[in-house]
């Protein structure tokens, strides 16, 4: 029964708002984006439909951009021996340790075999071999430091019945703790059409920066002015253990319970007593980067004026600093900067003292990496 003082409540609206079925289809719509890593189109398109959904409720909405840094694919194809590139999609597994897949232009060659107990008991020599696990096989060893040891050129995992049959727990060590090269790919399951022919393995990665935006709204208490606020946070990026191949329904769902939360409390804006901040953060998963940089926006309680100065003075100094290396960089479209030493001296002379200290300090940083790494 309601509380005493809760008798009036009326808990229709919040019932259909978080129903399963309205759930439901808010987390179809967030999954119908894609792939969630930051910086994907599936991120940033979530991030649409989160801040229009705070705008169509009426809510004071903020936003913070902010950038974090995670492994990127930057290719991935497999071709047969000819270099014709076949029609399997491929998905580069998490670094090894910082070390992500790193192959030459031109690709690795091999021959791909399935692996089993009885290749690696009668085989003589891994060489020129990639390892083809089928995780729809029972009793096969998963660890990529067995293959790297054996001398495999790399690994090759798929499940004959579809990605979504991959038992992730499975393949949680996928990723060596390591800085070693050594390439480890998920693929579709049509890459078992390929067993014991040659193939040429492109699959490269690196460590990007990429963007993201906190999304702050704010549902105003219709009681009158409220000194206290209740905040509903959730993350809609996604984490995997392939960074480009992130479905994460579990953040996908938490998502959507947000922002059905937020329609069923829309309703009762007129009698809320506090504030309620819905925060949609964008890189938790990498290093929890969106959820610290909030809390460095606001500060300790009591002190967001302070805190305010200081972003502002950091702003500022943050720009000083960004013109002052986009004049020494803008020296380098000169063919005889730094090539030419004359020229060079001359150039020199046109910079602001600042600019050009910030100069010789890298400059000396990047001889001295060269000459002494």
């Amino acid at each position: 029964p309601p509380e005493e003082g809760h008798k009036a409540y009326d808990r229709a609206a919040m019932r259909a708002a978080i129903s399963p079925e309205a759930v439901g289809n808010e987390f179809a719509a967030i999954s119908a984006f894609g792939s969630r890593a930051a910086g994907q189109p599936g991120h940033a398109d979530t991030a649409r439909h989160i801040q229009a959904t705070f705008e169509a409720a009426g809510l004071e909405v903020f936003v913070q951009e902010q950038a974090a840094v995670r492994p990127v694919q930057t290719e991935g194809a497999v071709a047969d021996a000819e270099g014709r590139t076949l029609p399997v999609k491929i998905w580069s597994f998490m670094p090894n340790h910082l070390q992500p897949n790193s192959m030459p232009a031109a690709g690795l060659k091999g021959r791909l075999v399935r692996t089993s107990k009885e290749l690696f008991e009668t085989a003589r020599s891994f060489d020129g071999l990639f390892a083809l696990i089928d995780l729809n096989d029972t009793g096969i060893a998963i660890s990529p430091q067995a293959y790297a040891e054996a001398g495999f050129r790399g690994v090759i995992v798929t499940h004959a019945k579809g990605l979504d049959q991959v038992p992730w727990s499975v393949v949680s060590n996928m990723s060596l703790k390591i800085p070693v090269n050594f390439p480890r790919v998920m693929a579709e399951p049509a890459i078992l059409a390929q067993e014991n022919k040659e193939i040429i393995l492109h699959a490269n990665a690196r460590f990007e920066q990429v963007p993201g935006r906190n999304i702050a709204g704010i549902l105003k208490a219709g009681a009158g002015p409220a000194d206290e606020a209740v905040v509903v946070s959730a993350s809609y990026d996604g984490y995997s253990l392939i960074p480009d191949y992130v479905p994460s329904s579990l953040m996908a769902l938490q998502t959507a319970i947000q922002l059905q939360t937020l329609k069923g409390l829309r309703e009762y804006a007129p009698t809320l007593r506090r504030d309620v901040v819905f925060l949609a953060t964008a890189n938790d998963y990498m290093a929890r980067e969106s959820t610290n940089a909030f809390l460095q926006a606001i500060g300790r309680c009591g002190e967001t004026d302070k805190r305010g100065a200081e972003l502002r003075a950091k702003k500022e100094a943050n720009a000083v600093a960004l013109a002052q290396v986009r004049a020494v960089a803008a020296c380098f479209e000169a063919p005889t900067f730094f090539t030419d030493i004359p020229a060079t001296l001359k150039t020199l002379e046109t910079f602001e003292p600042a600019a050009a200290k910030l100069f010789v300090e890298q400059q000396k940083y990047a001889i001295k990496r060269l000459v002494f790494s």
